[in-house]
């Protein structure tokens, strides 16, 4: 067997370095002025000069993230904190500032269904697409005793705008429901016959939601079930309880009707029901652009 030589370190080299760790702390105006303040001296850092090296370094880390992405970036999402707990230095962790905007941000959502890059969208980032949409919307979002239905082409800012109004209405508001309906049309239809329990308990939840957003309405996957069990139910709910609905499609309401008649014989009548719903509730249309503008 080969013999492994350990190195020795002697202790003198270890004190030599701590020395020098201390030192450059103390070297550092705006960290050792920071401990300072929290009540570390002098003979506390250097009996633990090797966790407050690491706050320091952790310090200057932290400082470099000043938003989300940043965090993502880099990894990093919680700040080094250290506690004096009678005489004995411990760790602990704190969020950082854009992790907690984020995780504040997010928890006002049951569902949200759009990317994280539009978290920050504001109203003002919304540009004027086609005549007086941007202040027909604004207005109605205002009120919100009616509902904003946005047509138009795709690629015309109909989900950018209600993500805008979204993020508005999510400062002082929460249980929030954005869903693109293609997505969860599908969801809905398979739990229908693989999880009863779960389907109603989405529905209802879509049902009570603060805000509901249906994102591309009419691309869903069109069938009398789905109309009759899923789509009528919420809206006849959600109207019925005063509830603000954001609705955007490539569709105007005339042409959801004709999409979702089909040859049934109740057919007609449950249209009617739909579009007697939509009408109630959105007093015009609001269109975006008839061609792509990007």
């Amino acid at each position: 067997m080969q013999k492994i030589n350990l190195i020795k370190v002697e202790n003198s080299d270890l004190d030599q370095y701590s020395d020098e760790l201390f030192k450059s702390i103390k070297q550092d105006k705006e960290v050792y002025s920071l401990l300072l303040k929290q009540g570390f001296y002098d003979d506390i850092i250097k009996k633990n000069v090797s966790k407050f090296n690491d706050f320091r370094d952790d310090y200057y880390a932290s400082k470099q993230i000043k938003t989300y992405s940043d965090c993502i970036e880099k990894n990093k999402f919680y700040s080094l904190k250290l506690v004096n707990d009678n005489g004995i230095i411990e760790r602990q962790y704190d969020a950082l500032e854009p992790y907690k905007d984020f995780m504040l941000y997010m928890s006002k959502f049951i569902y949200k269904d759009f990317d994280d890059k539009f978290n920050n969208i504001s109203w003002k980032d919304v540009e004027e697409k086609s005549s007086g949409f941007k202040a027909k919307i604004s207005k109605i979002a205002k009120e919100k005793d009616e509902w904003i239905y946005i047509y138009g082409a795709n690629r015309t800012g109909k989900t950018f705008a209600a993500i805008a109004v979204t993020n508005r209405f999510a400062k002082n508001h929460e249980d929030i429901c954005f869903l693109k309906m293609s997505k969860r049309i599908s969801e809905l239809n398979d739990y229908i016959f693989h999880d009863k329990e779960k389907f109603n308990k989405i529905i209802e939840q879509y049902i009570n939601s603060s805000l509901l957003v249906l994102d591309g309405f009419g691309e869903e996957f069109m069938t009398d079930y789905s109309r009759d069990n899923i789509i009528v139910p919420i809206l006849r709910a959600r109207a019925e309880n005063g509830l603000f609905t954001i609705i955007t499609s490539t569709f105007t309401i005339d042409e959801i009707a004709k999409l979702y008649t089909s040859k049934n014989i109740d057919s007609s009548i449950r249209v009617k029901q739909l579009t007697g719903i939509l009408n109630s509730k959105v007093k015009k249309l609001i269109l975006t652009s008839n061609k792509p503008l990007y």
